[in-house]
């Protein structure tokens, strides 16, 4: 999905997958040098609890904090931040999460967006985040209504590949089956008593 970021006014594209949520900050490099952006989360799990996230309440799952210094006057701004819904982990062996610059000049369809949004036509870069899904247990795939509590919620309910596609196939053949299984039931109670050599 992707909005205009109703606290800091910045364009926000987010993804995610089964195991991780990807989040891009948009931003204007004339006004903003990539050396002089800061990514910060807390709250984190280390990677040895990616698999037993469970509890607390709504502001203890963690946070995210995305920052960069103004060129022109050198002062920090806030370009995204807010608290996580859902825990996240650190990669194994890392101390902190990954991030990188991109450019958008291979991303036609976000510039598009871009250029036509209000006050984003200079926004050429991507702060592009990766957050690792930490779970409650091994198996479960816990799929995000939006990037942080503040933001526009989506139906994850719409996200194709998701094991909740099939249900509907998957009942239908469940039930076909059992229809079966019963109609051979009731035929072998018709044919009576059957005698067994032992």
């Amino acid at each position: 999905g992707h909005f205009i970021d109703a606290e800091t006014k910045s364009y926000i594209f987010w993804s995610q997958e089964r195991t991780e949520v990807n989040i891009s900050v948009a931003f204007d490099p004339t006004n903003i040098k990539s050396k002089d952006i800061s990514v910060k989360t807390e709250g984190e799990l280390p990677f040895s609890q990616c698999l037993s996230a469970v509890g607390g309440d709504a502001t203890s799952k963690g946070s995210l904090l995305v920052q960069a210094k103004v060129a022109s006057s050198g002062s920090t701004v806030t370009l995204f931040s807010g608290n996580f819904p859902h825990f996240i982990h650190l990669p194994e062996g890392e101390e902190a999460i990954d991030w990188e610059i991109d450019t958008c000049e291979y991303y036609h369809d976000v510039l598009d967006l871009l250029s036509s949004a209000a006050g984003c036509a200079g926004q050429t870069k991507l702060i592009r985040i990766t957050l690792l899904k930490a779970v409650p247990m091994a198996g479960v795939s816990l799929w995000w209504s939006h990037p942080l509590l503040h933001c526009p919620k989506t139906d994850v309910n719409a996200i194709g590949g998701r094991k909740g596609d099939r249900q509907d196939e998957i009942k239908a053949s469940w039930d076909e089956a059992h229809r079966m299984f019963r109609e051979k039931m009731a035929n072998k109670k018709g044919r009576g008593p059957r005698e067994i050599d032992v």
